[in-house]
């Protein structure tokens, strides 16, 4: 009885001191218990979509969940016994988790404000996304390292009326301030390997909501090369050529771009120094700091070029300011969806060759269109021409013979529905396109004449004045971008007398025009054509390209209910503006001019004017951000600097600081217990 009576005690006496250190345990590691619980389950807010982000969100309440579940159903000896004193002060401490959660939370629902031009505005709730993000770092960090405390404190006490466990207690404290100075410096050292950047200000460091889903959506591989200084301990000053405000915005540019690849990992992001770039490497050529080129690569690729490429170039704080704007529209064309672009061929019209590139052939123009993920594809040989149902764009390349009544008015109804036409006049054939010009309302016309800029090649026309229309911008940007024509003809305002061309009655169609390529000033009136210029012929800035763009209000796909004998492409023509594009000469996109020995970006120019047809320039929602306050320059040592103090300083000065603490508590209360 008495042996059954022991065993009875020992097993007691055992399980008391299991439950007593398991309680002891939990009480340890309350603070970090919290600390995870907390931030995975604000990390799981935003991935609730999936039974996977459902289950980290649960395991993370339950993490959160145990340090108080603990306090109040098995505490540990100290809070047990001190529990009026520890009870607020653990209500403190969770209160900070619960405040810096609400607050995280309420900053996430808060959107910057636009003003009326679309720009991001500093306003008070701008402002207040700042202030959000510090308190809530200050109340989640706050809160942990005083629920650390309050452990350290009542392991502390479990020394004085267990002298057991005081041997223990220095490994415990110990551990605590290892495991803070760790978690510290990982944290350091994780956010600057992932570049993740907190943009405090509204907005301008950092990509829009709009701007991430685009760039979210891209499901193609795209390689970013950023040319960008950077500060070397050996430079070749005889070739830096890099813009001396270039450097000063470098650091800031260099952050938007380390971010794309974080918000989507299928964009890859390589910055390379212009400066040191070796002079024999061909694909690098020319390009100066400050040119960022986006690519996507084709599997499909037969030329020497199997990518698609767009240039974005930045060189001063306003290019910095359109960064966003112009970086998401490049992304977007290289990464368009498939579209269908349909060349008409029943009138004499230029297109493909048959066998080998000919000469009037628009091969190397439809081969860098492919790259885009275009579809080219030939209408249907007839007097009369049909426009597809799936047709994105219509290309009519240098038409020889007039189109027909029937033909015409095909055209213009696919115009009027929302339709793109790229139509490039022949002046030496029969059709002018004035149909097509008095049916959007211009009262230019195209007119036969020849034109020269040069003695040694005359008829040839060399310009690069081109409009400020958003088509044009990639074009401008480039240094000594031009484009080479022949000159046979160009548009003229109509005369008042002129009689207008027959064609159907007019809609209430509104266009907005825009002359979007004019000749140089060079340029003079070529009239015996023998490349210089004499008395009697007018030199001038001639016409060479037109640019219309509906701007009628259209109702939206739901206000309306479809005809019966509406088609799927009228449906979805007009949920966009009619385009069209008018230009003086076919063969500026022909084999033979393309193959002409000058520098020249003619095909850059006839992908940018397809682009902007089938609507891939539209970015809804991507603003020009105005900035208004500039960012300090951060140079090598302050670089430095800050990487020794923020990786090494502020966590060993944070141990240290805890461990005197510690110190000097047990110190006290050692002093305490003799004096008592």
């Amino acid at each position: 009885m008495e042996l059954s009576n022991g065993i009875n005690r020992t097993v007691s006496r055992s399980a008391v001191m299991n439950h007593t250190r398991f309680s002891r345990m939990l009480s340890s590691a309350g603070a970090w218990l919290l600390l995870v619980g907390s931030v995975g389950l604000l990390l799981s807010l935003n991935s609730l979509d999936g039974w996977m982000g459902w289950a980290f969100a649960l395991l993370s309440l339950v993490a959160l969940l145990v340090d108080p579940i603990a306090f109040f159903v098995a505490p540990a000896p100290s809070f047990r016994s001190a529990a009026t004193y520890y009870r607020p002060r653990m209500l403190a401490a969770w209160a900070a988790f619960a405040l810096a959660s609400v607050l995280f939370i309420v900053r996430s629902f808060l959107s910057l404000p636009l003003d009326k031009t679309g720009a991001v505005e500093d306003t008070p709730i701008g402002r207040l996304r700042s202030v959000l993000l510090a308190l809530f770092l200050i109340g989640l960090f706050g809160g942990f390292l005083y629920r650390l405390w309050l452990g350290l404190e009542a392991a502390s006490e479990d020394t004085v009326r267990d002298p057991g466990i005081r041997s223990r207690f220095g490994s415990l404290a110990a551990l605590q301030v290892i495991g803070l100075v760790a978690l510290l410096a990982g944290l350091n050292v994780l956010s600057a390997y992932r570049n993740a950047s907190l943009d405090l200000s509204p907005g301008l460091y950092s990509y829009s909501e709009p701007a991430r889903a685009v760039i979210k959506a891209i499901d193609r591989p795209v390689r970013i090369i950023a040319f960008l200084p950077v500060q070397q301990v050996i430079r070749d000053t005889g070739r830096r050529t890099t813009p001396p405000e270039l450097t000063t915005i470098s650091e800031e540019l260099r952050v938007m771009i380390d971010q794309l690849k974080l918000i989507n990992p299928k964009l890859s992001v390589d910055i390379v120094n212009a400066d040191l770039v070796d002079p024999g490497n061909e694909e690098y050529r020319g390009i100066t700091n400050g040119t960022i080129l986006i690519r996507s690569y084709s599997d499909d690729a037969s030329t020497t070029t199997p990518f698609a490429e767009r240039r974005v170039y930045v060189y001063g704080e306003k290019d910095l300011d359109r960064f966003e704007k112009s970086l998401i529209e490049a992304l977007v064309h290289v990464s368009l969806p498939p579209s269908k672009i349909y060349f008409a061929r029943s009138n004499g019209e230029l297109g493909p060759s048959a066998g080998r590139p000919a000469p009037d052939g628009l091969d190397e123009w439809i081969t860098a269109l492919r790259f885009y993920n275009f579809t080219i594809t030939q209408t249907d040989s007839g007097p009369t021409i049909t426009i597809p149902d799936d047709a994105k764009a219509l290309v009519l390349a240098g038409p020889t013979v007039p189109y027909s009544k029937e033909s015409r008015d095909a055209i213009l109804a696919y115009l009027r529905k929302g339709g793109s036409v790229l139509a490039l006049a022949n002046p030496t054939g029969k059709e002018d396109f004035a149909w097509l010009l008095e049916d959007v309302g211009s009262q230019y016309r195209l007119q036969s004449g020849f034109l020269s800029m040069f003695r040694d090649h005359p008829g040839l026309l060399h310009t690069g004045s081109f409009s400020d229309h958003k088509m044009v911008q990639s074009l401008k940007s480039v240094l000594r971008g031009a484009v080479l024509l022949s000159g046979q003809g160009f548009f003229e305002k109509r005369k008042p007398t002129e009689p207008a061309a027959t064609q159907p009655e007019r809609t209430k169609t509104a266009y907005k025009e825009e002359l979007l390529l004019h000749s140089d000033g060079r340029a003079f009136r070529d009239r015996n054509r023998n490349g210089r210029i004499e008395p009697g012929e007018e030199a001038g800035r001639f016409v060479l390209g037109l640019l219309f763009e509906d701007t009628t209000d259209r109702p939206s796909e739901g206000s309306a209910a479809p005809m019966p004998d509406e088609s799927q492409r009228d449906a979805s023509l007009t949920a966009q503006s009619g385009k069209l594009i008018v230009l003086s000469d076919a063969n500026m996109l022909s084999n033979a001019m393309l193959a002409f020995p000058v520098d020249k970006e003619n095909v850059r120019f006839g992908l940018d004017s397809m682009l902007w047809l089938v609507g891939g320039s539209e970015i809804p929602g991507i603003v020009v951000k105005e900035r208004t306050d500039r960012a300090i320059q951060v140079n090598d040592d302050l670089k430095l600097r800050n990487i020794v103090l923020g990786v090494f300083g502020f966590p060993v000065a944070s141990g240290l600081l805890l461990a005197l603490s510690l110190y000097l508590y047990r110190r006290r209360r050692k002093f305490g217990e003799q004096n008592r």
